[in-house]
């Protein structure tokens, strides 16, 4: 009885080898992004401010398990930021992060095209930022200025399909909410904002 349990155990070890994919993700894509802004005591100014054009890419690890359940780790960087009008004076900002962009998810493979979901925490560093009030412009770097950190909470929906063993290519579109206060004045609030459309290849290994 021990050795036909080994066995199967054995045998379902490697079919879930064989099945499961150890992937290399590569992808960019377009980017909208803005800032959730508020005084303290003050309504949210979400009407301000409005959205701009950015851009992402990473880089990364995927497991899939057999049974669908996706998770890994990726690098890479986004842009971010808003800009406004107020009493004739026009504001932007325009912000570069370096992300570290861990994803929990579950991919439907029966299908031709395969959709899938993904819950998508990310944790970002400023690399470089600019300020700009009408001609004035602010290294948001040198000024110390705004928090280096910012940790948002994201959604991802898509669908991949296999063109070539071993490459995959994907679609999605994600949603992105910062979580952490951009300004160091603890009486204002600045969250970031974005939505994107990406694309790019899912390599097995």
């Amino acid at each position: 009885m021990k050795v036909v349990s080994t066995t199967l155990l054995c045998m379902a070890l490697v079919a879930e080898n064989v099945l499961a994919q150890h992937s290399v993700v590569i992808g960019g894509s377009k980017t909208l992004n803005t800032l959730m802004f508020k005084d303290s005591g003050v309504k949210e100014s979400k009407d301000d401010y409005h959205w701009i054009p950015g851009s992402a890419w990473k880089v990364g690890y995927q497991y899939t398990h057999a049974l669908g359940i996706q998770a890994g780790v990726s690098i890479g960087t986004h842009t971010a930021g808003s800009a406004m009008v107020y009493d004739s004076s026009r504001y932007s900002w325009d912000l570069e992060y370096a992300d570290i962009i861990v994803g929990i998810g579950y991919v439907y493979q029966p299908l031709f095209i395969q959709p899938y979901v993904t819950l998508q925490p990310t944790f970002s560093f400023l690399l470089e930022g600019e300020q700009v009030l009408d001609n004035e412009h602010l290294d948001v770097d040198e000024s110390k200025s705004l928090n280096t950190f910012d940790f948002a909470l994201g959604g991802v929906l898509g669908a991949r399909k296999q063109i070539v063993k071993p490459i995959i290519v994907y679609t999605e579109i994600s949603f992105s909410q910062g979580l952490t206060n951009m300004e160091k004045d603890k009486k204002q609030t600045a969250n970031h904002r974005n939505a994107g459309l990406g694309f790019g290849l899912n390599i097995q290994l």
